[in-house]
Parts: structure tokens; sequence; C-alpha cells
């Protein structure tokens, strides 16, 4: 485990299996038109918007997924009433500017491909990874281009500092 001011790289390989499923219920949105009426969004970036990102929210947390959340947070020592999980989809070519999110204080990251897109945070050294990142999404972050498509599957949450989390 690699732990750093504004990020956290895990050991922990995510199951593409287990996400599968959840992924087959909804279709992929661009994110710019999802949130473009959004001023939350539209203030977050603020130099560009994001090019060719597409999200999937999920909307029906089933046992498998609650219990599958319980562990994950009990894990961190995360508690939070306040959280949101969807799939992330960054195209070739696509991009997400830098930024700090407004809503959220921490991003869980699980990759479900091989990840291509470098993630630049703050002023740590660039970092490609293929296990799960816990990322302080208070922290300026940005995802540059894949040379192929970069899904991940993403727990935000709002209410619960990055600084709090309990990684021994």
């Amino acid at each position: 485990m690699e732990v750093t001011t504004n990020y956290i790289l895990t050991d922990v390989v995510p199951d593409v299996d287990f996400f599968s499923h959840y992924m087959d219920q909804m279709d992929w949105e661009n994110i710019n038109e999802l949130y473009g009426d959004h001023k939350e969004y539209t203030d977050a970036m603020t130099d560009a918007m994001p090019v060719e990102q597409y999200v999937k929210h999920i909307s029906d947390y089933d046992m498998s997924l609650k219990k599958f959340l319980i562990k994950t947070f009990k894990r961190w020592g995360i508690k939070t009433q306040d959280f949101r999980c969807d799939f992330f989809l960054t195209k070739p070519g696509g991009s997400l500017p830098p930024h700090v999110d407004h809503k959220s204080k921490i991003a869980m990251l699980f990759p479900l491909s091989e990840n291509t897109g470098v993630l630049k945070v703050d002023s740590c050294e660039d970092i490609v990874y293929n296990k799960m990142l816990i990322l302080n999404t208070q922290a300026q972050h940005q995802v540059c281009s894949p040379e192929k498509d970069r899904l991940l599957f993403r727990i935000a949450i709002h209410d619960f500092a990055f600084e709090d989390l309990s990684y021994d």
C-alpha cells in the first residue's frame, strides 16, 4: 500500500465480474450533458470541460452491493450517510481537466479495465493505477487521455474527510 497526502494506492484488485451486473443496468450518459446545467459542476471545471467522459449512476443498491459498500467503508473507517456510486468511462482522446470536487471529499476508484490514462494529483508524481485508489478529491486532480477505454467504478463520499481515513 502506498500512502501519500492526497491518495492511497491500495492492494485491492477489483472483481470485474461482481461489477458487470450493475454496469449492464444503465446506459452511458455524456458527463457534460448530464451535469452541464449544474453550477457546482461548471464551477469546478475552471479551465476546460471534460472530453469523451461518460457516466452511469447506480440507483439499485441490492443486498450484494450494500454488503460490499459496508465492508469497504468499515475497512477504511468511513462513517458516511452521503455517498454515490457510479461507473466512469474515459474514451481514448478523452480527458478530465484539472479540478477540485465541490461535493465529494473522497473518491474510491476501482479500475475495471487496464488503466492507461495518467491521473495527476496536486504536486504528486503521475499515477497509473490498476488497483483500488482512494483519492482526496479536495486536492486538484485530473485524468489525462488514455490509450484505450478507461473504465472504473467510483464511490464518491461527500461527508467524510480524506484525513480521517483509517489505513493501519
